[in-house]
């Protein structure tokens, strides 16, 4: 049950969402609170024609890094 890990593990919101309107409820719920919890199961594969990355992990990170610094041009 990964909402009660979350509420044990301290989150201050923690739910479960199995459509669009509870993503709606539980953003609206959790307004204000924080850190938040969001279990999305989804249903499992994907779709064939998914792009996928063309930029390797660690660039990713070091970007992202950069981007949190005030230094990605």
């Amino acid at each position: 049950n990964w909402v009660a890990i979350a509420r044990g593990a301290g989150y201050a919101y923690a739910d479960i969402c199995t459509s669009a309107a509870d993503i709606e409820r539980a953003v609206h719920a959790a307004a204000g609170t924080g850190p938040v919890f969001l279990h999305v199961p989804i249903l499992p594969g994907s779709r064939e024609n998914v792009g996928r990355p063309k930029v390797p992990p660690h660039e990713v990170a070091s970007r992202f890094r950069a981007f949190m610094a005030g230094t990605l041009v």
